[in-house]
């Protein structure tokens, strides 16, 4: 996805992968290899939420060139690998680089 002007958003990027749903959450979603760029966002609740199951885990989404002038969280990450972020600028910050989060069970 790419070239988006947004005035307001509650979760810009949001992934909410380990609902269970009616059937019980036996057959998790898979997304990997996506990539948003040059975005233009005015103000956001949460940039990034990403939240998978282990088992399934959110792979390969590339932020490149988003521009958010305000937000009240950064990211919330649950089983995310490999988030890449390239010339992302949120408030007066810019982020590049790529982040991991994996969830291990006891």
């Amino acid at each position: 996805m790419r070239n988006f002007t947004v005035e307001s958003f509650d979760n810009l990027f949001w992934f909410q992968l380990d609902y269970l749903g009616l059937l019980g959450g036996g057959h998790p979603s898979t997304y990997r290899d996506i990539v948003f760029e040059d975005f233009t966002v005015e103000q956001a609740g949460t940039v990034f939420d990403g939240n998978a199951p282990a088992a399934a885990p959110l792979r390969g989404v590339t932020l490149h060139n988003i521009t958010i002038k305000q937000a009240e969280r950064t990211f919330v990450l649950k089983n995310v690998e490999n988030l890449v972020l390239e010339n992302v600028v949120i408030g007066d910050q810019t982020v590049n680089g790529q982040l991991s989060w994996t969830h291990t069970a006891p």
